[in-house]
């Protein structure tokens, strides 16, 4: 009970500290995870001329594809050292910073737009994407879609992610993102609590993964799950996924769940943005 305690006050300084504060940077940034892509390593793109192949190609496999619209998104994870002077505390913590390269293709599969963003604290890699796809004049789904099953394509099959639960004290400050990740590996999308998202897969024995994400670099450990699905051509699974507290910290949980079981709960959650 203590332990609980504990962790919840050092989140609610951390939110006095945001609350009046002001901060600067004690160290450079170090990427973590990804890679940042600067100006000259884009400068082969080509407006409605270069195909996602040769994108592919020069700059590696995206971090995440999203299909609709049809977006690859090269994402840096950067981790800093910051002083926050703040009107309650002060002191040293350390944060991390999202950025990302964002490629859009036409319906020939070929370059629409381009262009590099610093990912808010409060968006998934996906939501900053269509964020910024909507800036640029392109049609995106809307926020908050309602509960849609989608059609499993030919030969592939259809697994349904969902999150009931999280069960960790951000009182606000930022919202904890759990990502998913297969065994290829590459990562699948990102959820929130109350959200749901349907991806098509190749049929076969697949090891799924998922990682908490929060801005903030906590000392509280935070322990990653995995399940392993067997994908048969034509089927559907739901895999719930929970984070809670555990007795060393917190951990992010998944579980095959029937499609009786599933569907009550999903139906209330919105697609993931």
């Amino acid at each position: 009970m203590l332990v609980a305690i504990r962790r919840i006050l050092t989140v609610a300084a951390f939110a006095a500290m945001l609350a009046a504060c002001v901060s600067f940077p004690l160290t450079d940034p170090v990427v973590v995870e990804g890679r940042r892509l600067d100006a000259a390593a884009i400068a082969f793109l080509q407006k409605n001329e270069t195909p996602v192949s040769e994108v592919v190609g020069r700059l590696g496999r995206p971090m995440l594809w999203v299909r609709q619209p049809f977006i690859a998104i090269y994402g840096a994870t950067l981790d800093q050292r910051h002083f926050v002077a703040g009107y309650i505390q002060s002191g040293e913590v350390r944060m991390r910073d999202r950025e990302a390269l964002f490629v859009a293709f036409d319906d020939g599969n070929r370059v629409l737009h381009w262009g590099h963003a610093q990912i808010p604290w409060r968006a998934t890699w996906r939501g900053a994407a269509l964020d910024w796809a909507h800036a640029a004049g392109m049609q995106v789904p809307p926020r908050g879609k309602a509960f849609a099953e989608l059609t499993v394509p030919d030969g592939q099959s259809v697994v349904y992610f969902y999150c009931p639960m999280m069960n960790y004290p951000t009182l606000g400050i930022t919202d904890v993102f759990l990502g998913i990740y297969s065994d290829e590996p590459s990562m699948l999308g990102e959820l929130r609590e109350k959200e749901y998202l349907a991806i098509a897969m190749d049929p076969g024995k697949r090891r799924i993964s998922v990682e908490p994400y929060l801005p903030l670099v906590s000392r509280v450990q935070m322990l990653r799950g995995s399940i392993e699905l067997d994908l048969q051509p034509g089927s559907v699974h739901f895999v719930e996924m929970r984070f809670v507290r555990s007795e060393t910290g917190y951990v992010a949980e998944m579980q095959e769940r029937s499609r009786q079981e599933a569907l009550p709960a999903v139906r209330a959650f919105v697609e993931a943005w």
